[in-house]
């Protein structure tokens, strides 16, 4: 597990790339544009359980939804941690591809015409 100290040198995407989980705890996001970006880079995710991110779970199976509740946001984590390196990176690859398949120039341009 890698932990990762910022500095203010360092831009979100370095601390995105060096990371090994993106974690996102919102009560409320409009277009959860970060947790796409992390999604899109191979990063497996942890998500609060809101609208938004239930959007995005229907694009992205791996995702992982977490009630408000510290009790589950611990287990979530903690199962995280425990998860051997080949499946975290299985997670990310999926992650990656499911982001790249929905949101493909190819699929919106062959939909319009």
């Amino acid at each position: 597990m890698n932990y990762v100290v910022t500095f203010h040198e360092m831009t979100y995407f370095d601390v995105l790339n060096h990371s090994d989980l993106y974690v996102s705890v919102a009560d409320y996001e409009g277009l959860p544009m970060a947790l796409m970006e992390a999604l899109a880079i191979g990063k497996p995710c942890l998500a609060s359980d809101i609208a938004s991110h239930h959007e995005i779970k229907c694009l992205v199976p791996t995702l992982q939804l977490i009630p408000f509740d510290e009790a589950a946001w611990v287990d979530a984590i903690q199962r995280f941690i425990y998860t051997n390196s080949r499946e975290r990176e299985q997670i990310g690859k999926s992650n990656r591809a499911s982001i790249r398949r929905v949101f493909n120039n190819a699929v919106y341009a062959g939909s319009i015409s």
